[in-house]
Parts: C-alpha cells; sequence; structure tokens
C-alpha cells in the first residue's frame, strides 16, 4: 500500500508540474515538488538520511593580490549521509558529521540535458575542490528534465586538490578543475563519459535505475 501511495504522489506532482504556469519563476521550479518527492522516499525509512534543497558548496580561492574570494554552486537537491553524536542526555547535540552521496539537477521538461549535466557535475567539482588532497572520493549524479531521469558516478581521483582551500590560486583553480570530477562508466559500457539512458520516474526503466544507484550509494554510507 505505501508504494502505491508515493506512486499516486508522484503522478499528482508530475501532474501539477505540466499544468503550471511558469508566472515568473524559474521554469525548473515547478518540477522541484517532484524531485524533493523522490528523494524523500530514499530517506524515508532511515533516519540517517536528509534530503538538503538548494545547499550551498563553497570553496575559496586567493586572486592575485592575496584577496580570498569564494565561488560557490548552489544543488537543487542533495542526499546527505549523517552520524549524529549526543551528550549524556541523549538529546542535546554535540556534533553531525555528514557526507554528500548524490547530487540532483532539475531542469524544465524540454531543457537541454547537456545544461543540467554539466551544472551537476560543477556542482559536484566544487565539492570535490572542498576534500582533503588525498582522499578518494565518488557520488552519485543525477541530471532531471521534467519528469526524467539520468545518473552518473563521479568520482575524483586522489591528489587533484590542495590540501588547503587558502593555497588556491583563482588562476589554477579555474584551469584544474575541469579535470576534478569525472564519470566511469556503468557494467559492460565502454564510454567513461557515458550518463545512463533517461527514464520517466514511476517507470520500469526508472525503478531499474534506482535500485543501482541505491546498491552503490548503500557501500558508501558512514
Amino acid at each position: 500500500m505505501a508504494a502505491l501511495y508515493y506512486s499516486k504522489r508522484m503522478d499528482v506532482y508530475i501532474h501539477i508540474a505540466r499544468g503550471a504556469k511558469d508566472e515568473g519563476s524559474p521554469p525548473e521550479a515547478k518540477w522541484y515538488g517532484l524531485w524533493n518527492h523522490f528523494l524523500t522516499l530514499i530517506a524515508a525509512d532511515d533516519e540517517r538520511l536528509f534530503v538538503f534543497p538548494q545547499m550551498d558548496i563553497r570553496v575559496l580561492t586567493d586572486n592575485e593580490t592575496g584577496a580570498i574570494n569564494k565561488s560557490t554552486r548552489y544543488t537543487d537537491h542533495a542526499l546527505l549521509d549523517s552520524m549524529t553524536e549526543y551528550a549524556n542526555d541523549l538529546e542535546t547535540i554535540i556534533r553531525v558529521v555528514k557526507k554528500i552521496l548524490l547530487f540532483l539537477e532539475v531542469k524544465a521538461e524540454g531543457k537541454s540535458k547537456e545544461d543540467a549535466e554539466e551544472e551537476v557535475l560543477e556542482q559536484i567539482r566544487h565539492y570535490f575542490w572542498m576534500q582533503d588532497k588525498d582522499s578518494d572520493i565518488q557520488v552519485i549524479a543525477i541530471s532531471a528534465i521534467g519528469a526524467s531521469w539520468a545518473w552518473a558516478n563521479v568520482q575524483r581521483s586522489a591528489g587533484t586538490s590542495p590540501a588547503a582551500q587558502s593555497s588556491r590560486a583563482a588562476a589554477v583553480y579555474m584551469q584544474e578543475r575541469p579535470d576534478v570530477a569525472f564519470t566511469t562508466p556503468r557494467p559492460n559500457e565502454m564510454d567513461p563519459n557515458r550518463w545512463s539512458t533517461y527514464a520517466e520516474v514511476g517507470g520500469l526503466e526508472s525503478n531499474r535505475q534506482l535500485q543501482k544507484v541505491l546498491s552503490i550509494i548503500a557501500t558508501r554510507r558512514l
């Protein structure tokens, strides 16, 4: 019953989005409800998973004068894993360790999938740039066009980011960041930059792809 309930809610989100007028808002905004619901289903039964819209991914760079600049990208949605440390009363939070497992970029129907793919990769490049130089990290990227989506596994090789944000020169950052993130192939696919096929959410192919994504995420938990 729960699966049917959530499926029907997804149908309603799609119906509302396709019937909505932009009225000055970004055209993709009417699809945010659907994709927030999509990720919420993943996190619903796990108290350590959280869905965050509009999370800012911010890195610091030095310019030629030595002044510190900020370069920021905002996710449409991100899925976070977390571990919470409580005080002895088991109520007061001391700290929360968090890790982004998945980035999701949304575009309206009819928009360029290449734009969505590049934007989510740019967010991930910023995230990778924040990590320690010798860390080897991977995340899932999702490009959503209306009600359809594709995914890619994105990894950063160790040693491609400076160890400290304060050591980053703006010019070097601009030159090197395109090499920070790259997509890895799905099984039996030879092209290392290939995304999965686009599938409409709720359909058989979408469900198959989601199970694959969930199986990968399960291996990367804190």
